[in-house]
């Protein structure tokens, strides 16, 4: 019994050798693939633009890892942010996340930083993309110079009813 104990012992140097050279050569099989996503910037610096009017901003994703790059959600900070986005990367290939923040009247002379969290199939996920601003004044509204047309009234002669022509309530 004691002869059989001490060379169960010897083994574990031996095994670990083993283990070791496995989990050397695993990579090279594949196994340990993952995708990494790469953004080419996590802040976008958009200036000053004026209140009322849209931010639109396309974050460029690159996917360094060996295996394809799902993006599950893309999570806006609140309700001004809309985001579209590319839901499968395939390695060493680029797609986008484009991201619109909708600037409110209300904010006009104030800073903003509006963000999205990317969640994906990358180890390192989630991680968030963020654009900042200044809020101008109020947007002018493009008006035209063209006169708005004047309804055409006829009275009929065999009844006083009036009809009127070009008039949007009619």
């Amino acid at each position: 019994m004691n002869r059989l104990f001490k060379s169960k012992i010897t083994l574990w140097p031996h095994l670990s050798l083993i283990l070791g050279l496995f989990w050397v050569l695993m990579p090279s099989q594949g196994l340990l693939a993952a995708p990494s996503l790469q953004v080419d910037s996590i802040q976008f610096d958009a200036g000053q633009k004026p209140a009322g009017t849209t931010v639109k901003h396309d974050f460029i994703i690159t996917n360094n890892g060996d295996e394809p790059l799902v993006i599950q959600q893309v999570i806006p900070s609140c309700g001004c942010t809309l985001a579209s986005f590319d839901d499968f990367i395939a390695p060493g290939r680029t797609g986008k996340i484009s991201v619109n923040v909708e600037l409110y009247r209300e904010w006009a002379g104030q800073e903003y930083i509006k963000s999205v969290t990317v969640v994906s199939n990358d180890p390192n996920s989630p991680i968030r993309l963020s654009i900042r601003g200044t809020v101008g004044q109020v947007a002018k509204q493009n008006t035209s110079s063209a006169p708005i047309p004047k309804p055409k009234t006829y009275l009929s002669t065999t009844s006083a009813q009036a009809v009127v022509e070009n008039n949007p309530i009619f």
